[in-house]
């Protein structure tokens, strides 16, 4: 388990990562799983970790790989293989597709819930995390804005900023 860190939480930090970590999530699986073999269970998912919860929470995204047959040093090299590899893809990103991706994402958020209990967990979530409860529409405003200039800011200043030093399991 590898731990990028983000930025604190705000709707332009989740507009990004949600940008992020759906473009990286079919490669690195792709890559990392199907082809490289590495390990049965490959993901990258956001989380928030810190002492407080809420809006004053450090994001950031957590990468998992878990095998039986490699040493997490060697996992760990293959994923920033991977990370330096996908840097020209995030480069080559036209405004077209950061705008097409965008708009998915968008569709997928204003989904109305299914379920009382989806609703509710949305409420819950946003009490619990100190968040307005337009959070949502906060986010979407701030994927409409998103440009392949600012991804590839993030994408810089998040995974390549420096070795991955990330805690080994």
């Amino acid at each position: 388990i590898v731990h990028f860190q983000t930025d604190r939480m705000h709707p332009s930090t989740t507009a990004r990562m949600l940008w992020l970590r759906r473009y990286l999530h079919e490669p690195m699986f792709n890559k990392l799983r199907t082809t490289k073999q590495l390990g049965y269970i490959v993901s990258m998912s956001s989380s928030g970790f810190g002492p407080i919860r809420g809006m004053k929470s450090m994001r950031g995204f957590t990468a998992r790989v878990l095998s039986n047959r490699y040493s997490p040093p060697v996992m760990q090299r293959e994923l920033e293989i991977f990370l330096r590899e996908m840097e020209q893809r995030i480069a080559d990103l036209t405004e077209e597709e950061v705008e097409q991706r965008s708009e998915a994402i968008i569709a997928s958020l204003l989904d109305p819930p299914t379920s009382y209990s989806e609703e509710a967990d949305e409420y819950w979530g946003a009490i619990l995390d100190e968040r307005s409860f337009n959070w949502t529409d906060m986010v979407v405003d701030e994927l409409r804005k998103l440009s392949g200039d600012n991804l590839r800011a993030c994408y810089n200043n998040w995974f390549l900023n420096s070795p991955i030093q990330g805690a080994r399991s």
